[in-house]
C-alpha cells in the first residue's frame, strides 16, 4: 500500500504511525467491490489491530494464529490446550508465560479468529 502511494509513515515521538494519503480514498472508491466482498474479514483484521497493544502482544497473537492454522490443517478439531502446548514447544524461552499465552488463545478466540474446543486444564485469569 506504500507502494501505492495509499500510506505514509510518520514519527510521533518514539512511535512510528502508518496514515492514509489522500490518494487512499479514490483507490478505495474504485475498489469498492472487492472491500464489501472482504467486508467481514477486514472488520476482524481492523478489530483485532485496534486491540493490539504493543509489539509483544502483536507477536503473542500472531504466534498463536500460525499454530492454531498449522494444528487445523492436521484436520482434527483444535483445543485451546493443543495450542498453548504447540506455542510452547516451538517457543520453549516463553515458559515464564504460560498465563499470557493461555488468556492470550482465549481472547483471540472469544473474537471468533480461531475456532478451539473450551479445555478445562488450561491455567489463566478465565479458570
Amino acid at each position: 500500500m506504500s507502494n501505492a502511494n495509499l500510506l505514509h509513515e510518520e514519527r510521533r515521538g518514539q512511535l512510528d504511525s502508518i496514515l492514509i494519503n489522500e490518494n487512499y480514498y479514490a483507490f478505495r472508491e474504485k475498489n469498492r467491490f472487492v472491500v464489501e466482498k472482504y467486508k467481514s474479514e477486514i472488520n476482524k483484521i481492523t478489530d483485532i489491530f485496534y486491540r493490539i497493544k504493543n509489539t509483544s502482544q502483536a507477536e503473542m497473537y500472531t504466534t498463536i494464529i500460525y499454530s492454531y492454522n498449522k494444528l487445523k490443517s492436521s484436520g482434527t478439531v483444535v483445543k485451546e490446550k493443543d495450542i498453548l502446548d504447540y506455542v510452547l514447544e516451538w517457543k520453549p524461552h516463553w515458559n515464564n508465560r504460560i498465563e499470557e499465552i493461555s488468556n492470550s488463545i482465549r481472547e483471540i478466540s472469544f473474537l471468533n479468529i480461531i475456532n478451539v474446543m473450551y479445555s478445562d486444564n488450561m491455567p489463566g485469569i478465565f479458570d
